[in-house]
């Protein structure tokens, strides 16, 4: 019925199908965060953007996952688009600690957005003046460089930004947070001598190590980054941790099939 009634309509003849759909979504989006550059959050459009001579506001919007990355330029064909990228081991650490996620399913979430980027970027080859890869860590080693490859890439001029400014910012929802204050919060704090995001990681025992190049070693090489060395054979660490993954295979399995019998009987016995 539903097969007849779209072929009625004819929807996709009149109005242009899923690419118009998709670039609709994606115009008000931007309307909707346009918002952010007006005190009173009226729409404003971008010649609007300049507030005092020598300031330009300019839409930024950002998220923590590459899911359906895919989609960008469906969504936003005339958006530039900067993917920044970190080292795994950092990000899992960074993910078990602040929002208890467990190692497993950390590894394996950097992992898959990993592999959304790498794939992104390989489909993308020809589009380099559209987006930008970057790594977390050249950043952090070299700020003033970064930005000004940023903002080189964003064509704007680089002679209006802040560059002293940048050692007030102090830090914004980080994990070192939770260490302090026993929960992650999104509250400015200032940096102290300290603070040094790139080691998290660092007392990993050899073990986690060499579960993290199992599960996402591949995706590390393809972003440009380094593995710790294995320090057993190749056919013991295959055997391992072939052994690790049927058995969380066999428990997600278990807990699935206990849900679903727990739902049956809560459901049948509530009627």
């Amino acid at each position: 019925m539903y097969k007849q009634w779209d072929s009625t309509w004819e929807v996709e003849e009149k109005l242009g199908g899923s690419p118009l759909l998709l670039r609709c979504l994606g115009g008000a989006i931007e309307n909707f965060l346009r918002r952010q550059l007006s005190p009173r959050g009226e729409k404003i459009t971008e010649s609007q953007g300049r507030s005092k001579p020598n300031q330009i506001k300019v839409l930024l919007t950002k998220t923590p996952t590459a899911l359906g990355l895919h989609h960008f330029w469906d969504l936003f064909p005339d958006a530039k688009l900067i993917l920044l990228v970190r080292d795994g081991r950092v990000v899992v650490e960074s993910m078990t600690v602040s929002f208890g996620a467990s190692s497993e399913d950390a590894m394996r979430t950097w992992r898959d957005n990993a592999k959304r980027i790498h794939a992104f970027r390989s489909e993308h080859e020809n589009k380099t003046d559209k987006f930008l890869v970057l790594k977390y860590e050249d950043i952090m080693e070299d700020e003033r460089s970064s930005l000004l490859q940023i903002l080189e890439f964003l064509e704007l001029d680089t002679d209006l930004f802040d560059f002293d400014a940048l050692q007030s910012l102090g830090v914004t929802g980080s994990s070192e947070a939770k260490k302090k204050d026993g929960v992650v919060h999104w509250q400015r704090q200032e940096k102290t001598s300290d603070f040094n995001p790139l080691a998290r990681a660092d007392h990993w025992s050899q073990q986690r190590h060499e579960r993290f190049n199992w599960v996402a070693g591949k995706q590390m090489e393809d972003l440009g980054y380094q593995l710790k060395p294995i320090t057993t054979s190749q056919s013991i660490h295959c055997l391992k941790n072939t052994i690790k993954d049927i058995g969380i295979s066999i428990y997600r399995s278990s807990v699935s099939t206990l849900r679903c019998v727990y739902r049956y009987f809560k459901d049948r016995y509530r009627k």
